[in-house]
């Protein structure tokens, strides 16, 4: 993943991109390209605050696929989990997140497209990993169009095991396809697991163990107390049978919402998780955005 930008006659001043170019290993496949740059149509329909927007997809002229999307001036919410300083997050932070991350992962699963029919964008490797994270404590989702959806036009191309780097919060019936070298065929309640597996490790403050069968998950919290009700919520997303979880993420929300207000008591977790990000990483991001500011000065047409 590359910092770039687009370069247009007599554009002043530009917005910076995060530009993904895919491995070579995979991009000489076309079955591959074309399933990427399918999936980078559908997740050109996501406009959402929460959501990076996608600017450009294609293949460059090396012929390599790429897809450039919002730069977020944040940092993966995985990286401020393992932060010594951060550790454990609170019970309403943690709770904030992950009713974020629902109300994002519902707007996409709802999607239409130009014609009017449902294209329901799956993520499909949703994790702390694609969960970023700014200074103000808001949040933005990365990496849409990556794996298939539901609505792929290529079938059974082989998606390499060893790219799979989320497998603890994949849901059963994708691990499975996947490590059978089959294109994943999934719906929304795969995001659904994996958003109850990002609430288990926000809860636990543990690393999730990748299951070695369908068993529903442990119980978060052995090292604090942890509300019945969020437990509740734990469970069923992650429930082995896809049936049994939350038909949607606007459904997992609500459950959420009666155990949030108790919580938050009127508080707003977001300035607190945003001082963390400042504490812990926010020299990073301010690297990055007096970078983009040197290279805005520049004439990038010469």
């Amino acid at each position: 993943v590359y910092i770039g930008c687009e370069l247009a006659e007599g554009q002043v001043g530009w917005q910076p991109l995060a530009v993904r170019i895919l491995d070579a290993s995979i991009s000489q496949r076309p079955d591959a390209v074309r399933l990427f740059l399918d999936e980078q149509r559908n997740a050109a329909l996501l406009q959402h605050q929460n959501i990076a927007w996608l600017h450009d997809a294609g293949v460059l002229p090396d012929g390599s696929p790429f897809m450039a999307c919002e730069f977020v001036f944040g940092v993966p919410l995985r990286e401020l989990l393992r932060s010594q300083q951060v550790g454990m997050l609170s019970l309403p932070q943690a709770v904030h997140i992950v009713r974020e991350a629902c109300e994002a992962l519902h707007y996409a699963h709802e999607r239409y497209d130009m014609t009017g029919q449902t294209v329901e964008v799956v993520h499909g490797q949703f994790s702390a990993d694609s969960v970023l994270v700014d200074m103000e404590g808001k949040i933005k989702i990365v990496d849409f169009g990556s794996l298939g959806t539901r609505n792929a036009t290529v079938t059974n191309v082989a998606v390499p095991a060893r790219l799979q780097r989320r497998m603890a919060y994949m849901a059963p019936e994708l691990r499975a396809q996947i490590q059978g070298g089959l294109l994943p065929n999934i719906d929304r309640t795969a995001d659904i697991y994996s958003l109850g597996a990002l609430l288990w490790e926000l809860l636990s403050g543990e690393t999730l163990p990748v299951p070695e069968s369908d068993d529903p998950p442990p119980i978060p919290g052995t090292k604090r107390s942890i509300p019945m009700q969020l437990t509740k919520v734990v469970l069923k997303a992650m429930s082995p049978r896809r049936e049994d979880r939350y038909p949607t993420a606007l459904a997992m929300r609500r459950a959420l919402e009666s155990e949030a207000a108790a919580l938050m008591q009127g508080q707003a977790p977001a300035p607190s998780i945003g001082q963390l990000v400042v504490s812990t990483l926010g020299h990073r991001i301010e690297g990055w955005q007096s970078h983009v500011l040197r290279w805005q000065q520049l004439d990038l047409s010469q």
